[in-house]
């Protein structure tokens, strides 16, 4: 499939993202939108959250927050190429 994807505003590529979203990584990927809010899956304190959640949104954590470094730095190069 060729054409620009977009996953809710946070990620865009040339690739499509569809066939790798399992059932699973789609129900993290819902659950991490709540965690970055600061809605935890499960009752209690971060304490009591089950080890492969929180594995699982500390990963995305990461990979979001490199996304949007790289995207900060993009447009901070594009900003300096047009103030030239």
């Amino acid at each position: 499939m060729k054409g620009w994807f977009t996953i809710k505003g946070v990620i865009e590529s040339y690739t499509c993202f569809l066939p790798m979203i399992t059932p699973q990584s789609n129900e993290l990927l819902r659950l991490f939108g709540h965690y970055r809010k600061g809605n935890l899956a499960f009752s209690g304190g971060l304490l009591d959250q089950p080890a492969a959640y929180i594995e699982a949104m500390e990963l995305l954590d990461g990979t979001f927050a490199q996304i949007e470094r790289e995207r900060l730095e993009e447009a901070q190069r594009a900003s300096t190429r047009r103030a030239r």
